[in-house]
């Protein structure tokens, strides 16, 4: 799980051995930690991008909004998960 304080990004939940792997990366780059995350993000984020948008599209069609709706309530922490079954006028929404 991530949160955000202060523009500040917090994540839990990380294994001992993702920790580890992580400290070693950022060793032998000479960086801190939190700046070897950001640039592995960096590069991250654009892959999964494209997949994203087509993931946010089926999600934004299952609740009947727009997609841009969909990122301001995810945004905004105001995004539900719903159940699978459930569909736009379905009492399980």
């Amino acid at each position: 799980m991530a949160s955000m304080k202060d523009g500040q990004l917090f994540i839990s939940g990380l294994s001992e051995w993702l920790i580890d792997k992580l400290n070693i990366i950022a060793f032998v780059n000479g960086r801190s930690v939190a700046h070897q995350v950001g640039i592995l993000l960096d590069a991250q984020i654009p892959d999964v991008e494209s997949d994203t948008e087509s993931k946010l599209q089926y999600l934004a069609e299952k609740r009947g909004i727009s997609v841009a709706e969909l990122k301001r309530q995810i945004l905004t922490g105001e995004a539900k998960r719903l159940p699978p079954e459930a569909t736009v006028g379905n009492d399980t929404a």
